[in-house]
């Protein structure tokens, strides 16, 4: 008897930095791994595989949030592959987050992947910022396609920012067939540094059967390499601030500008100004303008823009870098305007900005 054993291996790109009225943080993409037990979707269980955006940026998965569902299932025989998905924090494996992938085979049929059972664990990061690749690893039933199943893989790029794989945005479609000797095949991805295959960096796609059958995609055993590379970085990242406010005293008005921002989430940004157009009623008085960082109650260092032009005549001035009186953590900025002179008018006009860029 031989064992039949089937990996999985996912492949997801979180969108990164976003413009416009979507806010700093984007709405990511979410996968949840769920155990499937025996029964019509799958003959000898497996896995549920359910993906979709998090509307609400509550990092769960929600029932209504849920788009695509996909089921990998178990061979008829023998001891069963499985998978873990866990979330990488920023930092050495992912820059910029995103998951740990563990692999390997249930040796002793607990259902469960032991620490002793990991064979293989794959990081799978967040993309720079701007468009990102995407990978969609879907079952291919047997059929013109794939003789004995397999997968169909989806490529392309994240066109419209939505952190989904729109039918629209597929460039290319593969086909990994099983093979029909008792040998199957395996797909490893891993992250694709900044260089000579991919300029922004990105994914490579490795197949190839496994002759050894050790359940990892080894090195002599890669017969098919494809990369799925990351288009440039942008350069600069305007962000939104929506609370143009007037008034007549020297208390300041203020209100909430912007909800959640963290600068961590923008990878490879090194500075951060904030751009206004305060103005005023009289050139004997100033409109002035700063940011307030209203999760710890205090006023950011260094974010004050003053001004005693009239609109007519008034400018977008900046301030200098504020990366450094911006903490690590998400927090709500406000918008904070007042005048120099009690009875005096004072107004912000339009929108404001945050604007993200590399400084060097």
């Amino acid at each position: 008897m031989h064992k039949t054993y089937i990996i999985l291996v996912l492949a997801l790109a979180i969108l990164a930095g976003c413009t416009g009225k979507q806010g700093p943080e984007g709405k990511k993409s979410l996968i949840d791994l769920i155990t499937e037990a025996p029964g019509a979707n799958c003959a000898t269980g497996g896995y549920k595989i359910v993906s979709g955006i998090d509307v609400n940026n509550n990092n769960i998965l929600d029932a209504n949030e849920i788009q695509t569902t996909d089921y990998i299932c178990n061979g008829s025989n023998g001891s069963n592959s499985l998978a873990s998905l866990v979330a990488e924090p920023p930092g050495p494996n992912c820059p910029t987050g995103g998951y740990k992938v563990n692999t390997g085979i249930d040796i002793n049929n607990n259902n469960v992947l032991d620490a002793s059972e990991i064979q293989n664990s794959q990081y799978l990061c967040n993309g720079l910022t701007g468009a990102n690749s995407l990978v969609s690893l879907v079952a291919e039933p047997a059929g013109p396609n794939c003789s004995n199943g397999g997968y169909k893989i989806n490529t392309g790029i994240d066109i419209n920012n939505n952190g989904v794989l729109d039918a629209v945005e597929i460039k290319n479609v593969d086909y990994v067939c099983n093979g029909n000797n008792g040998l199957n095949y395996l797909i490893a991805v891993k992250a694709e540094p900044a260089g000579t295959n991919c300029t922004y960096g990105g994914y490579s796609f490795n197949t190839g059967i496994d002759v050894d059958k050790n359940g990892i995609l080894d090195n002599n055993e890669i017969t098919n390499t494809k990369y799925i590379c990351n288009n440039a970085p942008s350069s600069e990242i305007k962000i939104p601030l929506d609370f143009p406010a007037n008034t007549t005293h020297t208390t300041p008005v203020s209100g909430l500008a912007l909800a959640n921002f963290n600068k961590t989430n923008y990878w490879g940004m090194d500075s951060i100004v904030f751009a206004a157009q305060p103005y005023s009623g009289s050139l004997n008085n100033h409109a002035i303008a700063d940011l307030i960082d209203m999760t710890n109650n205090v006023v950011l260092n260094g974010s004050q823009l003053s001004s005693n032009q009239p609109l007519s005549s008034n400018s977008i001035i900046t301030t200098g870098n504020l990366y450094n009186a911006i903490p690590n953590t998400s927090i709500n900025i406000g918008l904070r305007v007042r005048s120099e002179n009690e009875g005096s008018f004072a107004a912000v006009y339009g929108t404001s900005y945050l604007i993200l860029y590399h400084k060097n």
